[in-house]
């Protein structure tokens, strides 16, 4: 049995940068393609030909697209599963957020006089802040489970979302309340 060398090649060729001339580039372009679909590096949607990309310094990073090497320490989208959540669910806790944050302002409005912002600080500030910080986390994640956006852009989302939530929340797959509960009386 004979093994074709060009997924060897077109492997070091997306991995480490190695150089080779045109000819060989378009035989590996095929391969080059497929090895970044399997590494979630780019998905069939994205049209990619090694062949067009601009030499420099003789360097092959420069046939390979912009984000591939940032794209290493991205989580894979595999990782989407230790939530429990869709994308239907990070719909309606942003819709969740967008509300309270706009009863929270019209409180505001009602409750703290332009007046008074002078002398006092504003209760809701605080409030708001936190909740504009719950957004983006929701946010990122809705971007990251959502199947409209290309693997690249998904992927970056995972790795905002990761740093966000932290850790610990992220090996657990724990989200944080879209609002933040603690300001809510109890019932």
């Amino acid at each position: 049995m004979i093994f074709p060398i060009d997924w060897p090649l077109a492997l070091a060729v997306l991995v480490c940068g190695i150089s080779c001339d045109d000819d060989h580039l378009r035989r590996l372009n095929g391969p080059i393609a497929e090895l970044g679909i399997a590494f979630e590096v780019w998905d069939r949607t994205e049209r990619w030909d090694c062949t067009e990309s601009v030499h420099y310094d003789g360097f092959v990073a420069s046939y390979l697209p912009p984000y591939f090497r940032a794209m290493q320490d991205c989580p894979s989208l595999v990782e989407l599963e230790r939530f429990r959540y869709g994308p239907n669910v990070a719909k309606d806790c942003l819709d969740l957020n967008d509300a309270y944050q706009r009863h929270l302002m019209a409180n505001r409005c009602m409750a703290w006089p332009h007046r008074w912002r002078d002398w006092w600080p504003d209760p809701c500030s605080d409030a708001l802040a936190e909740c504009g910080q719950l957004r983006c986390v929701w946010d990122q994640f809705r971007q990251a489970s959502s199947g409209e956006s290309a693997i690249t852009i998904r992927r970056e989302a995972l790795k905002e979302l990761r740093a966000k939530i932290g850790e610990d929340a992220w090996a657990a797959g724990w989200m944080p309340a879209p609002v933040p509960l603690h300001l809510f009386s109890e019932f």
